[in-house]
């Protein structure tokens, strides 16, 4: 699952500030950005609500909840709102 992905997402999150998870689904990238640089700011936005749930639990279930800053929102170029179907 995403090996290369994973793999660079791990290599790079360490050396990073602030961390953007756009489209965070279950939360893994974020999870990972924070164990990997607990002192990053990470922010994970995922607008479905029941992916975003799921997120929650996730970092919950992992003690990152404190960790990982979950926005119910999806990330673009302009302000609006959609309905999922």
């Amino acid at each position: 699952f995403e090996v290369g992905e994973l793999a660079a997402w791990q290599r790079l999150a360490p050396r990073a500030r602030c961390v953007l998870d756009v489209g965070a689904h279950t939360g893994l990238y974020a999870m990972l950005a924070a164990r990997k640089n607990p002192g990053a700011k990470v922010v994970a936005f995922e607008p479905h609500p029941g992916n975003f749930a799921r997120m929650g639990r996730n970092l919950a279930l992992n003690g990152l909840e404190s960790a990982v800053t979950a926005e119910p929102l999806a990330v673009g170029d302009e302000a609006r709102s959609i309905t999922f179907t």
